[in-house]
């Protein structure tokens, strides 16, 4: 799809502070500027912002999305540009509503976007706030990134959208991939993935505190909400200091190995020396572990064999 995205903002601080022009100069030029790109490209989908839109003077707002819709714009992105918005107190719900009202009134009916920034953390449930009042764009990156705090995380939208607001379906998204796709933005863009990103952060769907991962082993539902496989992942078991005999037990049996209470118990406490220094447990070093254990175990139960007099027979 061919796209063009345009910006300008119509406040009135920006307008006589920096652009030093009124608002009818700047709905020329924002107009102008579309019906250019219209001419060259009819099939062009073009996109008018008025940067800082929720901060903006309401009329200003309507009256230049209203001019850019009827020059040929296809869509109007509401830009809470400084991540101002808080739902229940300055809803975008309430202003995407009023916005499609008054767009409406005035015989213009575009597409309506919605970009928030999360200066506040507020920016996914802005985007949500934004969804019930029937948005048709969120605007979404990998790991949130963008200007200061970032935007939308892709993988948390996607997981609410999928799992509590049954779109997946209807879309036909995979979202096994967003495993490897943040993986692949991490690396080229320096940026990592924190560890307690939710979907796709190493600790996402591991669980520590021995209550946790009892229940967890016996139905994950008990402490988890999503279930991993949808995204590509599945539920572990950190080995700590934390951990008791149930996570142990359930890391064992991932490994195919076979253990008694007695074998279970002696790796349980060589897991907690490891995680008191402030490691966890892998795989590897779990398999270590057995063998060692085993070992010790073995020459424990190894009767002594004790012989006569030296000499005697």
């Amino acid at each position: 799809m061919d796209f063009l995205g345009i910006f300008y903002c119509v406040s009135r601080d920006r307008l006589g502070g920096v652009f030093k022009r009124s608002l009818g100069d700047a709905i020329d030029q924002i107009a102008s500027t579309i019906r250019y790109a219209r001419e060259r490209n009819p099939e062009l989908t073009i996109r008018y912002t008025p940067e800082d839109t929720v901060r903006s003077h309401w009329d200003n707002v309507v009256e230049a999305a209203a001019a850019a819709v009827e020059a040929g714009a296809d869509v109007i992105s509401i830009a809470d540009t400084t991540g101002h918005m808080v739902p229940g107190v300055r809803s975008l719900y309430d202003f995407v509503s009023r916005l499609r009202d008054d767009l409406d009134a005035r015989g213009a009916r575009p597409r309506l976007a919605v970009h928030c920034h999360d200066d506040r953390g507020l920016a996914l449930a802005n985007a949500l706030d934004a969804y019930r009042a029937g948005i048709d764009v969120i605007d979404a990156t990998v790991l949130g990134l963008g200007e200061r705090a970032g935007l939308v995380d892709l993988a948390s939208l996607l997981a609410v959208l999928a799992v509590d607001l049954e779109e997946q379906a209807a879309a036909g998204w995979d979202l096994t991939v967003l495993p490897e796709l943040y993986r692949l933005v991490s690396t080229y863009s320096g940026v990592t993935i924190p560890a307690g990103h939710p979907v796709v952060g190493e600790n996402a769907f591991t669980h520590c505190a021995g209550v946790h991962t009892h229940a967890a082993t016996k139905n994950a539902v008990h402490y988890q909400s999503l279930d991993p496989a949808l995204f590509g992942r599945e539920m572990l078991v950190s080995l700590d200091h934390m951990s008791g005999l149930s996570s142990v037990r359930y890391a064992l049996d991932k490994l195919g190995e076979e253990a008694d209470v007695e074998l279970a118990t002696r790796v349980l406490e060589q897991v907690k020396r490891v995680g008191e220094v402030g490691r966890t447990v892998g795989k590897a070093e779990l398999r270590d572990i057995v063998r060692w254990c085993r070992r010790a175990t073995d020459a424990e139960a190894t009767p002594v064999a004790v012989g006569g007099p030296a000499g005697s027979r």
